[in-house]
């Protein structure tokens, strides 16, 4: 049985985006391991993951001419960061991490079923944390 589905074409910044975020050392795992539903699946998502590499690299042949135009980023720190990342500059497992993300503690927003946390924030409050724990040992 055929059904048919709406097709998708990527390309530009969208392209480079999706390729990062399936880069990603948060993603790159659930991209690996594919869940059981996608698994019969492979060989498509592989060729689709594929052609966003193509798009993005097509894309990011043209930095030149587009960093003329913007402000470089080059140097800047990476303003998100992961649960995993966040839980090691607070000294705090994964899920109390998404605990005080979902509280708003932490400055994040969630992509699908992934936090993405502001790297700003998260070290504010690992520093907050520090000072508190360095005032109960004096």
């Amino acid at each position: 049985m055929l059904i048919d589905e709406p097709a998708a074409l990527v390309s530009g910044p969208l392209a480079l985006l999706l390729h990062e975020l399936a880069a990603a050392p948060a993603v790159r795992p659930y991209v690996r391991v594919l869940p059981v539903w996608a698994r019969p699946y492979r060989s498509e998502i592989e060729a689709g993951l594929q052609a966003v590499a193509q798009a993005a690299q097509a894309w990011s042949s043209t930095a030149p001419e587009r960093d003329n135009a913007e402000p470089s980023s080059a140097g800047e720190p990476e303003s998100e960061c992961s649960v995993a990342q966040a839980g090691a500059l607070l000294g705090l497992g994964a899920r109390r991490v998404q605990e005080l993300a979902a509280a708003g503690e932490l400055g994040g927003r969630r992509v699908g079923r992934i936090w993405l946390l502001n790297r700003v924030v998260v070290e504010q409050v690992a520093a907050a944390r520090r000072r508190r724990g360095h005032e109960r040992h004096a």
